[in-house]
């Protein structure tokens, strides 16, 4: 069976910053037209960041320096273990991110111009199984570990090491980059491992225009197939360097 979900989560009053909740809501598409359902409230403060999709789960990184997923299958949050650097603090120079398969954390150095990859994987079972209590949640988040991966060094005639954006694994130990700035991108780029260095692929910046990027994955199951009346409104294709 295939089906798909929208999770939305809006903060109704902005004035009260400290005790705002956000409001979780969940639409299935092909649901029959039972429309949005509410999932209650939540006290994380998602504001400004984009939801991280691996493992069957929602992640964000939250303000205080927690992980948070939601589980799509059960409709559940659960707080992930977080890695040793991670505080308040460190969640301002930190993005997760999915990198090679793996839900990874980037962790910005100022002080040495560059990027430490950790990434969270599982030692023996999945950390999304259900479970009844908070004892068992913990139990079984201890089959899953932070790892450090590696270090990217950047030459700083490419922008603020803050806006170099791990994208992708390629081939030959390169790391595909997002380069931008005031959270825009500007242009794509290759990173070799083995020798440090930077090579710009293509451009995406036009004066005028604005420009995001998004990891997706291909389906042929349409949203039409699914009963959703959905429409077409645009597409543009870009050119693009070696895989």
């Amino acid at each position: 069976m295939n089906e798909y979900k929208v999770v939305r989560i809006y903060y109704a009053d902005y004035r009260y910053r400290g005790n705002r909740v956000g409001c979780v809501q969940v639409y299935t598409l092909g649901g029959g037209g039972s429309g949005w359902r509410s999932k209650g409230e939540i006290s994380y403060k998602f504001l400004d960041r984009q939801g991280v999709f691996i493992n069957g789960a929602l992640h964000w990184l939250e303000g205080t320096g927690k992980i948070v997923a939601f589980d799509l299958a059960d409709e559940k949050f659960r707080v992930l273990p977080a890695p040793p650097f991670l505080d308040d603090k460190m969640v301002l120079v930190s993005q997760l991110h999915v990198l090679g398969g793996c839900l990874c954390i980037f962790h910005y150095i100022e002080a040495s111009e560059s990027i430490h990859i950790w990434s969270f994987k599982k030692k023996k079972t999945s950390c999304y199984d259900d479970s009844s209590n908070k004892e068992e949640e913990e139990e079984y988040y201890k089959s899953w570990s932070w790892s450090y991966e590696f270090s990217m060094n950047f030459d700083m005639d490419y922008r603020l090491v803050y806006e170099h954006c791990p994208s992708a694994l390629m081939k030959k130990g390169r790391v595909l980059l997002s380069l931008g700035f005031n959270n825009q991108i500007s242009s794509l780029a290759s990173y070799d491992r083995k020798t440090g260095t930077v090579e710009k692929l293509m451009d995406c910046f036009e004066e005028g225009s604005f420009c995001r990027k998004t990891i997706h994955m291909n389906s042929f199951v349409s949203l039409k197939s699914l009963g959703e009346d959905a429409k077409i409104i645009g597409s543009v294709e870009m050119g693009g360097g070696e895989e």
